[in-house]
């Protein structure tokens, strides 16, 4: 959706990579129905360019690919290569519309695949050169870019960028940066080449993907790669939902998503996996539009805006309730009551309260709205 009224907003580019980084995650596997059914998902949403998979696995995710590209002719895949020959032939023989080529750049993943930096700049662009050849798009992967030297960087970005790729993924591929070393990156990588050929690549293992991701795009980035759930190694990816949800609530920028189906894409995905979403997780937890406090609860029966960010329809989330527990108060119940409130004077509605807030403590618990009415009846008949 437009934000601000802009007459010329900033499009983002979304890259799902669940089905290949997201697929890296522990004990997660995809079968054809599987990846069929998330992509479908995430295209009837809005995503139309997906990392769908490592060519060079073998032949089942080379014909997965094959199969997914015939059935879905409008999106762009992207297979994962190493930057070698043979893992591009196998990215080209299954039809990939763009062949992305990783290479190291940083000093630890660069000893460890026994390369130098001077190997990576002579091989780059002959390697680039094949899937042009073939007619392919191809986007190259600075792989641990936020531990690389700067001016190496910057080098390793315009050859790529000079030998015709059509983009370069920033990785961090430990989740080091944080918001404001992100800024200070992309400012000086963005003097090199314009945001169009930039793609943010975040990783969550301090809890700041989603954080570093928006400032890249806010910094002048136009691409950047997500997963459903934020699934994928270790502490996981900059998550889909958490990223487009703070696009358009805290941002002049804009992205093509339907936020409506945020809940459903998230569970098919959380189902898949055979994995839980958190009950805080941010956007689609179910208690993040449950509230209990008094304060907050009294604010939100006068404006919904005091302490909600956004209709929670928006994401297709349920519609916000109320819970009583050790901190709620007597509006809350009130509110919970409707029209049996009526009946009861302040003071029973006070002792019932405190009844229920008695047993919250003691087991640690609250109370839904369907049990508070249930057992305010109750209350009343003794």
């Amino acid at each position: 959706m437009l934000k601000n009224n802009e007459e010329n907003p900033r499009y983002i580019e979304l890259i799902d990579t669940t089905l290949r980084d997201g697929a890296q995650a522990p004990h997660v596997s995809f079968s054809y129905s599987d990846k069929k059914a998330i992509i479908s998902a995430l295209f009837n949403a809005g995503i139309q360019i997906f990392e769908a998979g490592i060519p060079a696995m073998g032949s089942e995710e080379r014909n997965d690919l094959m199969k997914l590209k015939k059935l879905f002719p409008q999106c762009t895949f992207i297979g994962w290569c190493r930057a070698n020959e043979k893992d591009i032939d196998h990215a080209l023989s299954c039809g990939c519309d763009c062949v992305h080529i990783s290479f190291p750049v940083s000093a630890v993943h660069m000893d460890i695949m026994h390369v130098n930096d001077k190997y990576i700049l002579d091989n780059l662009p002959g390697l680039i050169k094949i899937p042009r050849a073939n007619q392919r798009a191809v986007s190259v992967g600075a792989q641990d870019a936020t531990r690389a030297d700067l001016p190496f960087l910057k080098r390793f970005i315009s050859t790529a960028f000079d030998a015709g790729a059509q983009r370069v993924r920033i990785a961090d591929t430990v989740g080091i940066l944080s918001p404001m070393k992100t800024r200070r990156l992309f400012e000086h990588l963005l003097e090199t080449v314009p945001g169009d050929v930039l793609e943010f690549h975040g990783h969550n293992d301090f809890g700041m993907a989603t954080a570093n991701t928006i400032t890249a795009l806010e910094t002048g980035v136009d691409y950047t790669s997500v997963t459903v759930n934020g699934i994928g190694e270790r502490a996981g990816n900059a998550a889909l939902e958490e990223v487009v949800m703070a696009i358009i609530e805290t941002t002049s920028l804009y992205v093509k998503f339907n936020t409506s189906a945020i809940s459903s894409v998230c569970k098919t995905v959380a189902e898949i996996t055979n994995s839980r979403i958190p009950d805080n997780k941010p956007i689609t937890g179910k208690s993040v539009f449950l509230h209990k406090s008094g304060i907050h609860c009294n604010g939100l029966i006068k404006n919904r805006n005091s302490y909600e960010p956004y209709n929670p329809e928006l994401t297709g989330h349920a519609p916000s309730k109320f819970c009583i527990g050790t901190h709620s108060g007597v509006n809350g119940i009130r509110y919970i009551l409707g029209d049996k409130a009526n009946s009861a004077s302040v003071e029973k509605l006070r002792e019932f309260l405190k009844t229920l807030q008695n047993i919250a403590r003691s087991e640690k618990k609250s109370f839904s709205e369907n049990e508070v009415r249930d057992m305010f009846h109750n209350y009343v008949e003794l």
